[in-house]
């Protein structure tokens, strides 16, 4: 399948706002660092709508090639966890066992201290590709099984979306009108894939929005007034979630502070289809930017930066940094860390075998 400019830059767009918000060296008190902050919540979704639009476009499954991608996906993250393993002996003091290493590298484990936090990604990664097969059996004949597609998602967005904001609903209800709150956290149990449902909705997603997309684009086009769609759909996620940002913290300032649950809302699923919206509507196929060829090496970039973000933030220049906390100076540190993950992967895609490692 030829590659769409306009998931390229998407996903390019995507990883320099994961880079941002990372290690921040943001001021407590900035505005704008947080609302960047809570797009990046909506941006990592993307990366997931944008596997569901290329993955569920294939004509068929050649299962040779299927097991291959499942088992170099796994390969490729036990390798990465060794590296995050030796970068962090580098500048820490790390203590395991033979088997907490075993159970580390080969079963989804951790130690103590060995930061992998964003290696959840690749772990929800593994399951939708798990769930491929049946997904895209669906989409092979997308009008005739359109509602239990519909049905599916549904289901997981019940389960792995709404109950957050059920939740937050119930809180604010109670407060106002001094009844007891309704805890919905027992609708989790409606999809039986854990933590990460939520992915496995904006994998779903992506291929619905894939395949309506013709109909997506005449909606748009048809006049004006249309045109601005995709921008309120944004604006809307940002406004949402900033709203429930402060609902949590009591301020519209960054103040160090992460959004709970931040891909769990339907804040977040609106601002992850604006941003689609946006980026799919106004995007010209036959000009490549520098956000899509970024994007083309989003998995380098991905697994790189952490590491070497986590090594930086023990030397003495960054520890002298954090007395200058801006949000100039995070988004310097963003192109400064994006530049050299991308110069890195670059070179590494030059050989046979590495190349695998960041691709």
């Amino acid at each position: 399948m030829k590659r769409l400019e306009y998931l390229d830059k998407l996903k390019g767009i995507s990883i320099i706002l994961v880079v941002f918000c990372h290690y921040t060296l943001l001021s407590d008190k900035t505005i704008l660092g947080n609302i960047i902050m809570l797009i990046a919540w909506g941006a990592v979704p993307c990366f997931f709508i944008s596997s569901g639009v290329v993955m569920h476009s294939a004509t068929e499954i050649k299962w040779n090639k299927y097991f291959v991608r499942l088992l170099r996906t796994y390969i490729v993250l036990c390798v990465w966890k060794i590296i995050y393993l030796l970068v962090a002996m580098k500048y820490m003091q790390i203590s395991f066992s033979k088997m907490q290493l075993v159970n580390y590298t080969f079963f989804f484990g951790n130690i103590e201290n060995v930061k992998t936090d964003v290696l959840w990604f690749m772990n929800a990664y593994i399951l939708v590709i798990l769930f491929y097969p049946i997904s895209f059996s669906l989409f092979q004949q997308y009008e005739k099984d359109k509602k239990i597609i519909l049905f599916v998602l549904f289901t997981l967005f019940i389960s792995g979306i709404l109950v957050n904001t059920g939740n937050l609903c119930s809180d604010i209800l109670s407060g106002f009108l001094g009844i007891s709150k309704v805890n919905l956290v027992f609708l989790e149990q409606l999809s039986p894939f854990g933590n990460y449902k939520n992915m496995l909705f904006y994998f779903i997603l992506g291929g619905i929005l894939g395949k309506e997309s013709i109909r997506i684009q005449n909606v748009i086009n048809k006049n004006r007034k249309t045109r601005f769609i995709p921008y309120i759909v944004f604006v809307a996620g940002i406004i949402s979630l900033l709203l429930l940002k402060y609902y949590q913290t009591k301020s519209f300032c960054w103040k160090r502070i992460y959004l709970d649950n931040g891909y769990a809302w339907c804040s977040t699923v609106i601002l992850s289809i604006g941003l689609f919206l946006v980026i799919f509507c106004y995007t010209n196929e036959k000009k490549t930017s520098i956000w899509a060829f970024v994007g083309k090496n989003t998995m380098g970039i991905y697994y790189l930066h952490y590491p070497l973000l986590g090594y930086l933030s023990s030397c003495y220049i960054w520890k002298n940094l954090i007395k200058y906390n801006s949000c100039i100076l995070n988004i310097i540190k963003t192109i400064i860390i994006v530049g050299i993950c991308l110069i890195v992967t670059l070179l590494v895609k030059r050989n046979r075998v590495l190349k695998y490692l960041v691709g």
